[in-house]
């Protein structure tokens, strides 16, 4: 698959009534590492069980998720077996 084509499905899977800023987007043959900050530890789950529903998607894991230093957001980084 495409890597455009990876970044579309990914896009798709966030839910729309989460705000997520996406900080990192890394891609190999093997794995995709997506970083960046939402509301919510739920809200990093929910784009977890989301990512999981992609057919080619092997593993999905939430590496990182911790409070912002502002204490009002969420950084999360999920890592995606190929």
């Amino acid at each position: 698959m495409a890597s455009l084509d990876l970044l579309n499905t990914i896009t798709e899977k966030i839910p729309k009534d989460i705000t997520v800023n996406i900080d990192d987007l890394m891609m190999d043959k093997t794995k995709i590492k997506v970083q960046g900050d939402t509301d919510s530890f739920e809200h990093v789950e929910r784009i977890k069980r989301e990512f999981e529903t992609i057919p080619f998607f092997k593993k999905v894991e939430v590496a990182d998720a911790k409070l912002a230093a502002d204490q009002k957001r969420v950084k999360f980084r999920i890592i995606v077996d190929l």
